[in-house]
């Protein structure tokens, strides 16, 4: 897993008009003049006009030249980034016209001079390569010049505005000595404060100055040091370099240099073919108990993955899951059973090509419409709708897609239609090799909300289980206050043949909130379920647990080994919800979440909290625990703790 960090552009989000710091100690002296303007007696008023407009021209002539400082050195920057962006964007030019030149010198070349015709072209490739770096060097060295200076500049605006600053103090002491002479219930003349703008006005209808406004007064020059934003320049930062694949076959991955010409099918399409693997290795030792059953386990699992990029939208995954299979996990089980496990096996686990017709056959491209803009996916793949509530398993399928339509009062519609033939696990995680799946899903994006409706049909060619079902679920997501986003979803599930653990008849209502602190990357949020009847979703994988793994910690399966949920997770005939917090310390790279859960079956209540740190760009060591407590168990308190290391590649 990489972590990367951009830093932002170092002018985003401010105003480059006046200095924070300027623009506060303006404002300070305008009300400090308004102020001393208010203080003065008519009769006294007039004796002390010069000395209340010496200080103002005093502090309009220093505001003026640190104004001048800043233009100045931010033009001079501006006009040094300008030359290093025009080096740089002659050098690719450059650069460019020296390939092409190469390129011609073979294309053109007769038969008996090829040899002769590669090595010149060689030669004019090396030269404009060494060209090109030597003008990005000096561009380079262009920008560290220009922030050195920009940073020297700015710092003599802000010895002025420091300057300022403490002429603004001065000012205040001598106004609040003023104002303290005066008696406390004199009444201000309205003429002399309306002259004084909109402050002056404020506390001329008050009639009198109060003790809080004084201090109000007093305490304006600490608030601004507080306020101020930093004048100090960031250079431009450079991007990490990304994780290295393992290997990989024809175009590096995000590399610079020139790109593969590819060849051409017969379809008219340009395939570029580029292939790497990637993956993730994890290896966990936990113990859990749930109040029936205690396990104690060290478990192993292997995802790797190979991916064929042909063009941008066609490419090839397969996947294979050497060490688990079918919901067991390599490794050694130490309680109950007390021996080893080996679920290594060589099958193929993700199988399916995707791409899209308009792109795969471009002579169907027509100018008048886009009626051959669809997507498409084939094969063994994952499928997830409603947040894993609908379906969450690994199928053999076929879906279509189709984007961007305008239906409805939404100008962004997408409808996908699917069908599973086989590979397809029913709501009690066990495969059914006769079931067949058809669907139907729609998502409808509008200004303020997204809503997404889905229809399901699972079909079991041998209907001697009774386990045929039909399911349907709708869902909106928007935000609220421009704070808090939130999620309203209803999954209806319905058997046509009564009760069974692949299908029966229920509906489950979910609601979940969050929000982002202010002033942080952290994540608070509140989820709420109520289970009405038996739901069973249309299809769920072996490890995927029950369909309210999205309700937090405490409720979702790990998907490596036996350590199960804290609190039940099939929403049949109950209430129940978790709250939790989820906190960065310090940085992307490490974080920590605390949740509290409880639902009404068994009355069962629990608190589990997850800590993950990440090592390097290719490691993260994950640490769980949970505690709960249950009625109608063997053992009213249950536990669990784990430790788990994940290998990114």
């Amino acid at each position: 897993m990489a972590y990367v960090f951009i830093q932002p552009n170092r002018f985003q989000g401010r105003s480059m008009n006046k200095p924070p710091t300027l623009l506060k100690a303006k404002r300070a002296a305008q009300c400090i003049l308004t102020a001393a303007a208010l203080s003065l007696s008519p009769s006294s008023q007039a004796d002390k006009q010069a000395s209340s407009t010496q200080p103002s021209q005093e502090l309009e002539k220093a505001l003026k030249k640190a104004h001048h400082l800043k233009d100045k050195a931010y033009k001079k920057f501006q006009t040094d980034m300008d030359k290093a962006v025009q080096i740089k964007n002659q050098a690719v030019l450059d650069l460019e016209q020296d390939l092409e030149k190469a390129r011609a010198r073979i294309n053109n070349s007769p038969d008996n001079d090829v040899h002769n015709a590669i090595n010149e072209a060689k030669s004019i490739k090396a030269d404009a390569l060494k060209h090109f770096d030597a003008s990005m060097s000096y561009a380079n060295q262009l920008k560290q010049q220009a922030s050195s200076r920009f940073d020297s500049d700015l710092k003599a605006a802000k010895q002025e505005a420091d300057m300022l600053t403490q002429s603004v103090e001065q000012t205040i002491d001598s106004t609040e000595t003023k104002l303290q002479s005066l008696d406390e219930n004199h009444t201000i003349p309205t003429n002399s404060a309306s002259a004084s703008g909109p402050q002056a006005v404020s506390l001329a209808k008050s009639g009198t100055l109060a003790g809080e406004e004084l201090e109000n007064l007093k305490q304006l020059p600490l608030r601004i040091k507080q306020t101020e934003l930093s004048t100090k320049s960031i250079p431009i930062q450079q991007v990490p370099k990304r994780p290295d694949t393992l290997f990989y076959l024809g175009d590096p991955f995000f590399d610079k240099g020139v790109i593969n010409t590819g060849y051409e099918i017969f379809t008219g399409a340009v395939w570029q073919p580029q292939f790497f693997p990637f993956g993730t290795y994890s290896t966990a030792l936990q113990i859990s108990d749930d109040g029936n059953q205690q396990i104690s386990e060290w478990v192993n699992a292997l995802d790797i993955y190979g991916n064929l990029n042909l063009t941008p939208t066609e490419r090839l995954i397969i996947g294979f899951t050497p060490l688990d299979n079918d919901g067991k996990f390599s490794g050694y089980n130490f309680h109950p059973d007390g021996k080893g496990v080996n679920a290594t096996n060589g099958h193929v686990q993700v199988l399916f090509f995707e791409g899209r017709f308009d792109s795969l056959f471009p002579g169907l491209k027509s100018p008048t419409g886009n009626w051959a803009s669809f997507d498409f996916a084939l094969g063994r793949q994952p499928v997830n709708y409603q947040s894993g509530i609908l379906i969450n398993d690994t199928i053999d399928s076929v879906g279509i897609t189709r984007t961007s339509l305008n239906l409805w009062g939404s100008p962004e519609v997408t409808l996908t239609g699917l069908y599973a033939w086989n590979h397809i696990n029913r709501a009690d995680n066990i495969r059914d090799d006769d079931a067949q799946l058809f669907g139907l899903f729609s998502t409808f994006n509008y200004a303020e909300h997204q809503i997404e409706a889905d229809i399901v049909l699972v079909y079991n060619v041998d209907d001697s289980n009774g386990s045929n079902a039909l399911n349907f679920a709708f869902s909106s997501y928007q935000q609220f206050l421009g704070l808090v986003n939130a999620t309203f979803s209803y999954n209806q599930s319905i058997s046509f043949s009564g009760s069974s653990p692949r299908s029966d008849t229920g509906a489950i209502l979910f609601s979940q909130f969050n929000l982002q602190p202010p002033y942080t990357v952290d994540n608070a949020y509140m989820n709420i379920f109520w289970g009405i009847g038996e739901f069973t979703s249309a299809a769920r994988a072996a490890d995927a647990g029950g369909p309210l793994g999205q309700t937090g910690l405490l409720f979702s399966a790990t998907g490596l080994g036996n350590y199960g949920p804290a609190l039940p997770s099939d929403g049949q005939n109950m209430f129940g919800g978790s709250i939790g917090y989820e906190r960065y310390l310090g940085s992307i790279h490490r974080r920590i979440i605390f949740e509290f859960g409880g639902v009404t079956q068994d009355s069962a209540i629990a608190f589990g909290t997850q800590f993950e740190q990440a090592i390097g760009r290719n490691f993260v060591l994950t640490l769980g625990s949970f505690v709960s407590y249950q009625e109608n168990h063997k053992r009213s308190v249950g536990y669990g703790v784990r430790s788990v290391f994940t290998v990114n590649f």
